[in-house]
């Protein structure tokens, strides 16, 4: 999505943005080629990577849709996977961050419905092995959200949306 100056800028001009930098959930550099989360972990990420924009905008949704609080919001955190070190793209945690609710990933808004697919699988084995609840995948231009269950077998089921903050799914 954002790559390019002019498309960076283009993305920090809309609603969304302009509310994440005024209540300084973001901070971007002043040549906007980083963004500053203001989040459990304090990520800085490089604007110009692909999946930077959809997961910045994930970010504020899950503060401006959802009503998570940052502090319970972790982004690009190191997930253990058998001998495996992978990074989620996002993590909710719960209010006393103990507990890892739902699992974001990102992809680009270019990816096919195949590398899509990945994804979802990805952010499955991240939830699985943080044992999560629910798992959104986004590319910005389309999400799908899962429910694990925690009844054996374990199980992902397709629901309609993720939970607001201390709620239900709609």
């Amino acid at each position: 999505m954002a790559n390019t100056t002019e498309q960076i800028k283009e993305m920090l001009s809309t609603g969304l943005f302009c509310d994440g930098i005024k209540d300084k959930h973001i901070i971007i550099n002043d040549d906007m080629t980083y963004i500053q989360y203001d989040c459990k972990n304090k990520t800085k990420r490089r604007l110009q990577n692909p999946e930077e924009s959809v997961q910045a905008k994930a970010y504020l949704r899950l503060i401006y849709d959802y009503k998570y609080l940052p502090q319970n919001i972790s982004i690009n955190e190191s997930v253990q996977m058998g001998s495996e070190t992978k990074e989620a793209d996002i993590l909710v945690y719960n209010e006393t961050n103990d507990k890892i609710l739902i699992v974001v990933e990102c992809k680009e808004d270019k990816i096919n419905e195949r590398q899509f697919q990945i994804a979802v699988d990805q952010a499955y084995s991240y939830a699985h092995a943080k044992a999560a609840t629910y798992v959104w995948v986004t590319s910005g231009i389309k999400d799908e959200y899962f429910e694990i269950t925690q009844v054996s077998p374990v199980a992902r089921v397709s629901i309609s949306d993720i939970p607001q903050r201390n709620g239900k799914v709609t």
